[in-house]
């Protein structure tokens, strides 16, 4: 909650000031690797994507031993490096998915200086990556990352998305304000600043619109950093196939409350985008298929 308090402090003093480099104020990239794949025994290849003006991206590729489902993409927050999210790992790696796990470019490992551009430019390399690797590839996004990742998708031809924690930058100051009861016609100023501070590539309501993909999005009603209501109206605008998750704790903590849980949510759904593990009761199909249709005649359809 002290972050996103900071982040409105910020938005206000840019309104004030006329500041427009927001990305360098509210951006706030982490270098240390706390942990690596190894430290829960999983091998992975360390790559490096070249990108413009001599910039590298950092990556690992984490590869599981079990028979390949496709590959995962972890598309991080603002302030964090691929090094936060290995604690995932085992979830995914060990249900059959190899996982990418990412540093922006002047996150991490990576070289150069963080930017909005940069993130978006960072999680375009990765994903070109993935898919040179195998056809099936899922986004996971986290925190920031849901926008980023709302705006990758609508260029890409991905199996699936995830967005954990959505987080509609343009309007984070006044649902925030609102969200603590504090709203003022000036937290509209600083909504403002937001949007004309970083490109459009963060206007996640337009985006999120054009992304096809099936879409899972799970959040707390009790986030404290990115209010229910925000990612609530952008799950809205989101086209079919969607489903929306209620989970636990504050801001993206599902996955420390109740690991068991998340991994029986998130799986689970994944399993259903690719068809797998269906259930193959006979006579559950066909009468699945009677109720179906009763429901459609009963709307006239």
């Amino acid at each position: 909650m002290k972050n996103v308090v900071l982040m409105l402090n910020v938005l206000l003093i840019t309104a004030v000031t006329g500041c427009d480099a927001l990305d360098m104020i509210v951006l706030r990239p982490s270098p240390d690797i706390r942990r690596t794949p190894a430290d829960f025994g999983f091998e992975s290849d360390s790559v490096r994507l070249r990108m413009k003006a001599d910039e590298e991206v950092s990556i690992w590729h984490v590869r599981t031993s079990l028979e390949r489902k496709g590959i995962l993409v972890i598309v991080p927050g603002l302030d964090a490096n691929k090094s936060r999210y290995t604690i995932g790992l085992p979830i995914y790696v060990d249900d059959g998915w190899d996982v990418i796990l990412m540093d922006y470019v002047g996150y991490g490992e990576s070289t150069g200086t963080a930017s909005f551009e940069g993130l978006i430019e960072s999680t375009n390399a990765v994903f070109d990556y993935a898919f040179t690797q195998d056809d099936t590839v899922v986004g996971v996004s986290i925190s920031l990352g849901t926008s980023v990742l709302a705006r990758v998708a609508a260029d890409y031809d991905l199996t699936a998305c995830v967005f954990e924690g959505t987080l509609n930058l343009w309007e984070e100051s006044s649902l925030f304000a609102e969200h603590i009861g504090i709203g003022s016609p000036i937290w509209g100023i600083a909504d403002a600043v937001a949007a004309l501070s970083t490109p459009f590539d963060y206007n996640t309501k337009h985006w999120i619109a054009q992304v096809e993909e099936p879409k899972l999005f799970l959040h707390s009603p009790d986030d404290n950093v990115t209010p229910f209501p925000g990612a609530w109206e952008i799950f809205q605008l989101a086209p079919q196939p969607k489903h929306f998750v209620a989970i636990q704790g504050d801001h993206a903590m599902q996955m420390f409350i109740d690991p068991v849980l998340y991994r029986s949510v998130v799986n689970g759904w994944l399993d259903g985008v690719l068809r797998q593990d269906p259930i193959l009761n006979d006579e559950f199909q066909v009468l699945l298929e009677e109720e179906v249709q009763a429901s459609l005649d009963g709307f006239g359809l």
